[in-house]
């Protein structure tokens, strides 16, 4: 990243997918309150609103989750427009993480591309890039993140061996619209991804006889 731009995953961004939805369910936390005003625990209308607004938060995190993404992606691809001009190779949009983070707003430590070329795998974010080749990987497969703990997402894992170092890829898919989406683009993604680690590698190009 040039020193005169600015960061693309903002923690403004990462903050507005946990807030919306939030703001927007939070009236429903009212008529709970009065009803627990009036009996406590033991007030029937008190676990209805309250299970109305945990259900309409989970569907809101599920449908606002990802606002911002759009203008991330686009300014995403510019950078990357700015590197390899015109370059139409397919691509998936994700976030991704180092397995050494935490991060208490979302997720995702930054987002960028994910390539599958003929013998590797490349992420191109913001800050981190990362290229592992296919005959290094060990497993790739699918594993908890903080979205999981509401069914709405998981890491998509590859896990190799470069030079006798373990190294892990952890990355999710940020394609869709929303979270929902994003849910069956990540098993679209994982199927895809182990059939290309399946496939045999291609032979050297043969020079004249």
């Amino acid at each position: 990243m040039s020193p005169s731009e600015k960061r693309v995953w903002t923690t403004g961004r990462k903050m507005i997918g946990n807030l919306l939805p939030l703001l927007l369910s939070a009236p429903l936390l009212y008529p709970a309150a009065i009803a627990f005003g009036d009996g406590g625990f033991r007030q029937a209308p008190f676990y209805y609103w309250l299970g109305g607004f945990v259900a309409t938060a989970w569907l809101l995190v599920g449908l606002l989750g990802l606002t911002g993404t759009g203008g991330a992606r686009n300014e995403m691809g510019r950078r990357l427009h700015m590197e390899r001009p015109f370059d139409q190779q397919a691509k998936v949009f994700v976030g991704f993480a180092r397995p050494s983070y935490k991060g208490l707003l979302d997720a995702h430590e930054e987002v960028g591309f994910l390539f599958i070329h003929d013998d590797e795998i490349e992420y191109w974010g913001e800050t981190c890039k990362v290229r592992i080749r296919r005959n290094d990987i060990d497993e790739i497969r699918f594993r908890p993140n903080p979205h999981s703990w509401i069914g709405l997402g998981r890491w998509i894992c590859v896990e190799a061996n470069v030079s006798g170092k373990p190294i892990r890829l952890l990355v999710e898919p940020r394609q869709r619209a929303t979270m929902f989406g994003n849910v069956r683009e990540g098993k679209r993604l994982l199927k895809e991804l182990r059939a290309w680690q399946k496939q045999e590698p291609q032979a050297e190009a043969q020079g004249p006889a």
